[in-house]
């Protein structure tokens, strides 16, 4: 009678666990400066979640429904690599991981002028180094009139000089990143005269 109770025990704890965990789908991941919003399926077998946010650190969050928002310990201009796993009783499965970057847009400053060379230097500053800006002159604050060859063009520094601009007309500059999910950043918009 004993050993009928034992066998009905290890039944009962490992038997009713058996069927496997899916792995978790992430459906939506957006983010603010300061936070990162997840949302996923829902896993029916799954007793919580645990979302794992790797940055140098690993920082551990948990939640019982399929949906988070992180704001702690999150700062813009890093990137953070994050998975999540559903825990049920001995059993568990984790998510694919996925990489999200909060990125602060570059800044636009006035540009320096020199006379002598008849040329501008449109000058910036570079928040994020490891990613590559655009830059854009137009002759309007909406850029529906840009400069030919400084409609999008490639910078990796954080100055540029522009020559062959018409006197006494108004230019605007700005430029522009696209972050780990492509979304896309756009400086302030500088206004200056020839």
């Amino acid at each position: 009678m004993k050993k009928y109770v034992v066998a009905m025990f290890f039944v009962l704890i490992f038997g009713t666990n058996s069927a496997q965990i899916p792995t978790i789908q992430i459906q939506k991941v957006e983010a603010t400066y300061t936070s990162i919003s997840l949302t996923w399926d829902s896993v029916p077998q799954a007793d919580g979640y645990e979302i794992v946010v790797i940055n140098k650190k690993q920082i551990h969050y948990y939640t019982g429904v399929p949906s988070i928002v992180l704001n702690e310990n999150i700062k813009h201009g890093s990137v953070y690599s994050i998975y999540i796993r559903a825990y049920q009783f001995r059993q568990n499965a984790h998510s694919e991981q996925v990489s999200y970057c909060l990125l602060t847009p570059p800044l636009a400053l006035l540009p320096k002028i020199k006379h002598a060379k008849q040329t501008i230097v449109a000058r910036w500053k570079r928040q994020f180094k490891s990613f590559d800006y655009s830059f854009y002159l137009a002759r309007d604050s909406l850029f529906s009139k840009p400069v030919q060859g400084y409609n999008g063009l490639p910078v990796k520094k954080n100055h540029l000089p522009i020559k062959d601009l018409e006197s006494g007309t108004d230019y605007y500059y700005r430029l522009e990143t696209v972050d780990l999910n492509q979304k896309v950043h756009y400086s302030n918009t500088v206004n200056f005269e020839k």
